[in-house]
């Protein structure tokens, strides 16, 4: 009998063999990103008014709650957005297109609640409810995510998954260096909410598929090359140590360039500085000048 102990395997997840650890990351994501929306907007200007601001156990606990709610927590969804694609059973285009419509209309309905419905608690002029139009279309995550299944409908009718992903990918990431302080915007709605699902083009728009689909094409390759190897703990400890020593490097950066402020009072950042996708662009930016 042999006594050494056999490599871990990579198993397809069901619904009755799931990985703990994509399903975990899944939920520290969300349940941040609720506490994080829910703090910032109904405690954290007054907790910086508050004597409690002083307090330096209080004042780790915000930071915590505004870091993990802020930065990593978008990425790290959409990144195992990309990872649950490749561990589909049968991810071909028409399943994805019809996920993205949904996800589509979702984002319609919740703009509607958060934009528009309150204005009716008092009569609006017609002027007041034009003005909620880019409201109703504000590209935030849902848009983002909706777009991202077209985007692999699309990889997956030609075929070509895994080209398409890392050419997407890497175009993705080029454009962080430029596409956050490119404003595309004009006076015209209609091209604004357009243009708006692509870049950035106004102050509804948060998550434009060019700087954001690097994460979930990301994860579709990260989910590519767990199904080939055999040793499932030594990919973790491998990936591990490459995503920290990336993480050393751009916090380096960050820190000695300006993102300082951006890194240790996220609330104060502007919604384009603090997010990943631009993090180099900030660093190269102070290095130039």
């Amino acid at each position: 009998m042999n006594s050494r102990m056999e490599p871990q395997r990579f198993v397809l997840p069901s619904r009755q063999n799931r990985y703990l650890e994509i399903d975990l990351a899944k939920f520290v994501a969300i349940i941040s990103m609720i506490v994080n929306h829910a703090y910032e907007g109904f405690a954290y200007r007054e907790f910086l008014k508050s004597p409690g601001c002083e307090n330096p156990v209080l004042y780790t606990l915000n930071f915590i709650i505004s870091f993990l709610g802020g930065v990593p927590a978008a990425p790290v969804f959409m990144f195992c957005m990309g990872l649950g694609i490749t561990f589909s059973k049968n991810p071909n285009q028409s399943k994805l297109m019809k996920r993205g419509v949904q996800l589509l209309l979702v984002g319609l309905l919740v703009n509607f609640i958060i934009q528009i419905l309150p204005i009716f608690w008092e009569a609006p002029s017609f002027d007041k409810i034009l003005g909620t139009i880019p409201g109703l279309f504000a590209n935030d995550v849902y848009f983002f995510f909706g777009l991202t299944f077209f985007f692999f409908a699309f990889a997956f009718a030609v075929k070509k998954p895994v080209l398409i992903c890392s050419i997407a990918g890497i175009l993705s990431l080029i454009g962080g260096f430029f596409l956050p302080y490119t404003n595309f915007g004009s006076d015209n709605i209609v091209r604004n909410i357009v243009l708006g699902l692509f870049v950035y083009t106004n102050k509804y728009v948060f998550f434009p598929i060019t700087a954001w689909i690097v994460f979930s094409t990301a994860g579709y390759l990260f989910g590519i090359i767990m199904k080939k190897v055999d040793n499932k703990e030594k990919f973790y400890k491998m990936s591990a140590l490459v995503s920290v020593s990336i993480l050393a490097i751009t916090t380096g950066l960050g820190l000695s360039y300006g993102y300082k402020n951006s890194m240790l009072n996220p609330f104060e950042a502007s919604e384009y500085e603090y997010y990943v996708p631009n993090f180099l662009s900030v660093s190269i930016e102070k290095m130039v000048d």
